[in-house]
C-alpha cells in the first residue's frame, strides 16, 4: 500500500508517493515511479489534480496533506480525491504534543501546520535541539531545546517578497532585480537589493543563533523551502538543506502519533 503525501504552500505544491516501508522505491510497483516526485507551482485545485494524470490510485491506500491555503481549498481538494480513491484524506493541524516535541504557542493550534510538520521531522531527525529555516513565501525560523520544547520562532518575508517590497516602491529601479548568492556591496542598485537582501536574512540568522538564544548555541539547523539552498549556501554556518522537510513531518503527524484528526 502507498502514501500519498501532499505538501500545499502559500504560492507552490508538491507531493509524493511513499510506501509503508520507507523513504525507497524498492517496494513500489513500477508503474508509480514515474509520479513518485514533485509538481510545481500549483495555483488551483485543479492544477494539482492534474499532476496525477499517472497516479496509480489502486495502489494508494493513504493520503496525508498539509495545507495553508485555508478550510475552502481543503474542501474542494477533498471532493475532488474523491473522485479517484477511496483512501482516507487527513489534514494534520499543529497540536500540544507529538512525536516528542511539546508546541511552545499559547494557542498550539495556531502555528502553521507547515512549520509544525518541518519541525516534527528535524527533532527527529537531529535527535538533539535544532533550529529549523524554511525559506518560501515568508521565511520562519523556529527553535527547539533539546528536551523537544518548541522555543517559538520568527516570520519575515521571504527572498522574492523582499525584492518586490522594493521594486514597487522605489523610484530609481526599473530593471529586473538579479538573482544570485554574494554579500559583497554591489556596484549597481540590482546588485545592491539583491546582496542586501541576502545579508539581512543571513545575518538575521547568525544573530538569533549566536546572540538572542544563547541555550540555541551547537544546535543542529535545517533549511528548506524554495529558496533554503541558496540561503544555507550563503551562510557561513554548519547546516543542512532538506528539501521534503513538510513532507517528512507528515508521518509523525499521521502515522500513529497524535493528531487533531484523530490518528489512523
Amino acid at each position: 500500500m502507498l502514501i500519498l503525501e501532499i505538501d500545499i504552500g502559500n504560492s507552490r505544491a508538491k507531493w509524493r508517493l511513499r510506501d509503508l516501508c520507507g523513504l525507497t522505491q524498492s517496494s513500489i510497483p513500477k508503474e508509480c515511479i514515474a509520479v513518485n516526485f514533485f509538481a510545481d507551482p500549483v495555483i488551483s485545485v485543479d492544477s494539482l489534480m492534474q499532476s496525477f494524470v499517472a497516479m496509480p490510485w489502486d495502489f494508494v491506500g493513504k493520503i496525508w496533506v498539509s495545507n495553508v491555503r485555508g478550510q475552502q481549498f481543503e474542501m474542494l481538494l477533498t471532493e475532488k480525491l474523491k473522485v479517484f480513491s477511496t483512501a482516507l484524506v487527513a489534514f494534520p493541524t499543529a497540536v500540544q504534543h507529538c512525536a516528542g516535541v511539546t508546541n511552545g504557542y499559547d494557542e498550539p493550534f495556531r502555528l502553521g501546520v507547515d512549520r509544525w510538520l518541518a519541525i516534527l521531522a528535524a527533532y527527529n531527525l537531529a535527535g538533539q535541539k535544532c533550529c529549523v529555516v524554511d525559506c518560501g513565501t515568508t521565511i520562519t525560523l523556529d527553535l527547539v531545546s533539546s528536551s523537544g520544547l518548541h522555543l517559538g520562532g520568527y516570520i519575515l518575508p521571504g527572498v522574492a517578497m523582499m525584492k518586490d517590497a522594493l521594486r514597487v516602491r522605489s523610484t530609481v529601479l526599473k530593471s529586473g532585480i538579479q538573482a544570485g548568492i554574494s554579500l559583497a556591496p554591489g556596484s549597481n542598485t540590482a546588485a545592491a537589493i539583491n546582496n542586501g537582501v541576502i545579508s539581512m536574512i543571513t545575518g538575521f540568522i547568525k544573530q538569533v543563533l549566536a546572540d538572542e538564544v544563547p541555550a540555541m548555541k551547537d544546535a543542529k539547523l535545517f533549511f528548506t523551502g524554495g529558496d533554503g539552498l541558496m540561503i544555507k549556501e550563503a551562510l557561513d554556518w554548519p547546516a543542512s538543506y532538506e528539501k521534503t522537510l513538510v513532507l517528512d513531518g507528515l508521518q509523525f503527524a499521521c502515522g500513529g502519533y497524535e493528531s487533531s484528526w484523530g490518528g489512523l
